[in-house]
């Protein structure tokens, strides 16, 4: 978790230097916890992330994305709760990512037409 909340800080550093705006990174997997356990330690962390960021007089946007693997973190409704809790963070909404999710990852031809 460590590792991820320096990456995160390191790439907003070099996003602020470069005149980016946001950042967009997948928050975490659940491994054998619970959704609730994974948004809970997300929100934390996260949050640790934006002060030290804020310190920094670094306005980057943190952007969670939205995962396609039901191993990973972030759905729909658990990115949104992110969001709602920490100021200067706001969702990446990946359509392709929410589909792969909810039809488990059964992409075809046919779909990929529509």
């Amino acid at each position: 978790m460590e590792a991820s909340k320096l990456r995160i800080l390191q790439t907003a550093r070099i996003a602020h230097l470069m005149g980016a705006s946001g950042i967009v990174f997948h928050p975490a997997f659940y491994g054998k916890q619970k959704s609730a356990t994974v948004l809970a330690k997300v929100i934390k962390e996260l949050t640790e992330v934006r002060e030290i960021l804020d310190q920094e007089d670094n306005k980057v946007i943190l952007r969670p994305e939205t995962t396609g693997k039901p191993t990973q973190f972030g759905d729909l409704p658990e990115t949104l709760k992110i969001t709602k809790e920490i100021p200067g963070v706001l969702p990446c909404i990946d359509f392709s990512h929410l589909h792969a999710r909810s039809n488990g990852l059964m992409n075809n031809y046919i779909e990929s037409r529509a």
